[in-house]
């Protein structure tokens, strides 16, 4: 069961591979219709590929390993080895075409596919038997270091001391209300405690717009000031001052804008990510706001609430996985239906 579903016939060895895939057609077919593998005796009589049979003989003389274990660590250390020379080779063909790059995101992808393959099969996690693993894995967990605080006490209170890393912050609020206001004093407040923060922004935000908020937020300068360069008045020595501390103590803002309209995937901001994450740790991800983002599947989505619906779901799903994928704090905003004033103390008036 091992061999036919990780073997595959151009992983078999040697330059002229033909006897072996006779070989192994055989035993796939037969273990297929009989659920086991056919003796060497039938092998023989039913293989007429004359290389085939001595390669069946040397098959009879080959030592055996006494324990599966053995037997399935020698078939992983073969796949890898074979699944190395098949990429080189795979690799070189595009490189000798002249995709350098194809060449170089094959070789990276497919070496870590190799890298992490394993044959044995984990333990599934036991309750009882495995709870002073966990016990100890617990008393070790720095639990203060995954925290990111909102800036917002009650809030920060009741999720004693933030949310984590590796989960999600979604709001919900009628248009004009502050939606992007709130990211960015999430994305400041994780800055100003020492978190690294990648904020993505798209739809009619531009990056002027995005840094002159942040930029008002840690000065104390009004916005329309610092939009206009007005800033008369200003202390600058104490803004320096404060610049100074908070490169010293503090984390940084990273800043992405995608300028065409529609053109922001998750998958793209993904890759974003990805690059950043080999400089820097990024604690906080923010995307303003989850309407304008696309989730990039490829998919058709239609206007109607149905589809509208869909779409969301299927960009806050992918939002949580860079979430999981990359232990980071995700955070976004969508946009409520708006009701009349004097209906929002009604009790049978909610937002969905």
């Amino acid at each position: 069961e091992v061999v036919k579903t990780h073997l595959s016939f151009n992983l078999l060895p040697g330059k002229e591979n033909e006897p072996y895939k006779h070989i192994f057609k055989y035993m796939y077919d037969f273990h297929t219709a009989n659920n086991k593998p056919p003796t060497i005796g039938l092998m023989a009589q039913n293989i007429s590929h004359a290389d085939a049979l001595a390669i069946i003989s040397k098959i009879k003389e080959t030592n055996v390993y006494d324990t599966k274990d053995e037997i399935l660590k020698e078939l992983e250390e073969y796949i890898r080895r074979a699944r190395i020379i098949d990429l080189h080779k795979e690799t070189a063909d595009i490189f000798n075409s002249g995709d350098h790059d194809a060449a170089a995101k094959v070789m990276a992808e497919k070496s870590q596919e190799i890298n992490a393959f394993s044959l044995k099969r984990k333990m599934i996690p036991r309750i009882f038997n495995d709870f002073d693993k966990r016990q100890a894995a617990r008393a070790a967990r720095e639990y203060v270091s995954r925290k990111i605080p909102t800036g917002i006490p009650q809030f920060d209170y009741h999720t004693r001391g933030g949310p984590e890393r590796g989960t999600g912050i979604l709001g919900v609020a009628r248009s004009g209300v502050g939606k992007t206001t709130f990211l960015r004093s999430l994305g400041g407040n994780a800055m100003f405690r020492g978190t690294n923060v990648l904020h993505f922004a798209a739809g009619d935000s531009t990056q002027e717009e995005v840094e002159d908020g942040y930029d008002s937020w840690w000065t104390g300068v009004p916005m329309v000031n610092i939009r206009e360069g007005n800033l008369d008045g200003v202390d600058f020595k104490k803004i320096e001052k404060a610049k100074q501390a908070y490169q010293a103590q503090c984390g940084e803002i990273y800043v992405y804008v995608f300028k065409q309209f529609n053109s922001a995937t998750i998958a793209d901001c993904r890759k974003i990510l990805i690059d950043l994450l080999k400089e820097v740790d990024i604690g906080l991800v923010i995307f303003d706001y989850m309407e304008l983002f696309d989730p990039g599947d490829g998919k058709r989505y239609g206007t109607n609430q149905d589809g509208v619906t869909s779409r969301k779901k299927a960009v806050a799903e992918k939002i949580i996985n860079v979430g999981t994928e990359f232990d980071v704090l995700v955070a976004t905003m969508t946009q409520a239906s708006d009701i009349k004033k004097e209906l929002w103390d009604n009790p049978n008036s909610v937002i969905t």
